[in-house]
């Protein structure tokens, strides 16, 4: 991800992976949906054209109105947070991709205790650290 500049003021630009499912803008349609419902998140930047992705030398990019990301603050109040994760289950959208398991499958007791475990550090966001607590990033169960 960079950080563009412009008249216009500060863009975050991603990099897509190139897979399919990626290309398709479904997650730019969601967050879109989100942010016209009022839950704080970005706004997705579009083409001229209306489209989520261009491709500037042969990549596909996408940009998102740029949000300076604060350090974790334990004083946040709980109420509010709550309120804004309940806004976020209340998007009507529906997607066209089927629901991948990742996000509705239970982790399991033992799985948890694995993970709680072990240093949450990036270097231990690893496929290594899902399978030595009998899981995987894409199914949580044991």
């Amino acid at each position: 991800m960079w950080q563009l500049e412009t008249e216009r003021g500060l863009w975050a630009v991603k990099t897509a992976f190139g897979v399919p499912e990626e290309l398709d803008g479904e997650d730019a349609e969601l967050q879109s949906a989100a942010h016209a419902a009022g839950v704080p998140v970005p706004a997705v930047a579009r083409t001229r054209t209306g489209e989520v992705f261009a491709v500037i030398g042969g990549v596909h990019v996408r940009a998102y109105e740029w949000v300076a990301i604060l350090p974790p603050d334990r004083t946040l109040d709980p109420a509010a947070v709550g309120r804004i994760v309940a806004d976020m289950h209340r998007v009507e959208y529906t997607g066209r991709r089927p629901e991948d398991p990742w996000y509705t499958d239970p982790v399991g007791a033992d799985a948890w205790d694995c993970l709680s475990a072990i240093s949450l550090a990036p270097a231990h966001r690893s496929p290594a650290t899902w399978r030595r607590c009998g899981t995987t990033s894409s199914s949580w169960r044991r």
